[in-house]
């Protein structure tokens, strides 16, 4: 009798203990695996997002008016003119203030545009491309795109920026370089390129 009760006993503790393996093994599953959606039999997949396009960077530019063009190039080509007659005292009145300092005296500017830019204190021809104003107010500087011929026969492409000082437009920088000559003659001397940066090409 007592060796039944035991084994009935045992029987229970074992039932007990199966039970309990079986309810932990259950109960830790749903939080160990990630849950997932099952997909919808027939539905397509639904595609990503397409990428947003950047905003085109803004520019403080706008064309010049007939006004601001014509005044621009009315100094543009008196500076020209005074280096070809070597009046190079009115071919300074045309430089702004900031880069009038960059040249010691009149002789200094005479000589660089001389021995370097040889097409601009000669020039044959000039034409003047489509104008376009950067900043407002004071700080306003009109660019305006130029193809030059020297007396050489050498080209020039070159881009003027002019500030209007006391009334008048002044040459605050030149920047550009130079074209193959017409002639095709490798001998012919060729436009060394415009200087850019804080002491521009011409006045």
């Amino acid at each position: 009798m007592r060796a039944m009760t035991k084994r009935s006993g045992l029987a229970v503790l074992v039932f007990f203990i199966f039970c309990a393996a079986g309810w932990s093994a259950w109960s830790w599953r749903p939080d160990t695996f990630e849950k997932t959606k099952s997909p919808v039999v027939g539905q397509a997949p639904r595609p990503s997002p397409a990428p947003s396009k950047p905003e085109p960077a803004k520019t403080n530019s706008r064309p010049a008016t007939a006004k601001e063009r014509q005044a621009a190039t009315r100094s543009i080509l008196g500076q020209l003119d005074a280096f070809r007659r070597d009046d190079y005292k009115t071919a300074i009145s045309y430089q702004s203030k900031a880069l009038h300092r960059n040249f010691a005296s009149e002789k200094v500017f005479r000589d660089m545009i001389r021995q370097s830019y040889p097409q601009f204190a000669r020039y044959k021809t000039v034409r003047f491309g489509a104008a376009t104003v950067q900043g407002k107010g004071k700080e306003a500087v009109v660019q305006i795109p130029i193809v030059l011929v020297g007396e050489d026969g050498v080209k020039v492409d070159a881009t003027y920026f002019m500030i209007e000082e006391k009334g008048i437009y002044r040459v605050s920088g030149v920047g550009g370089g130079a074209q193959p000559n017409p002639l095709n003659d490798p001998n012919r001397p060729q436009a060394p390129p415009a200087f850019e940066g804080v002491a521009p090409l011409i006045t």
